[in-house]
């Protein structure tokens, strides 16, 4: 892990030494190469680099099963129009 972030600190150095179009182009590259990654795996990465840094503990997994969501029948306006309501 060592050896990644030495070269990881590198290649910032170098990056930090482009001028904006080449910090433009980069950008760009690594964008294409980021959607290449499925998305499950990005996710992964990312809620592993939230813990690393110590913003995350343990991360929940979502339910594989689907939850039986009931609506909660109310009398009067929606709960939408009040709160744009309370907010004017």
């Amino acid at each position: 892990m060592l050896e990644k972030r030495t070269t990881l600190e590198q290649i910032l150095n170098l990056v930090r030494r482009l001028d904006s179009i080449h910090l433009v182009k980069l950008r760009q590259a690594l964008d294409h190469l980021m959607a290449q990654i499925p998305d499950q795996e990005r996710e992964r990465l990312y809620r592993q680099l939230l813990k690393e840094r110590g913003l995350m503990s343990k991360v929940d997994r979502p339910s594989s099963r689907p939850r039986d969501h009931h609506p909660i029948r109310v009398s009067g306006k929606p709960l939408s129009e009040m709160i744009v309501e309370e907010r004017r």
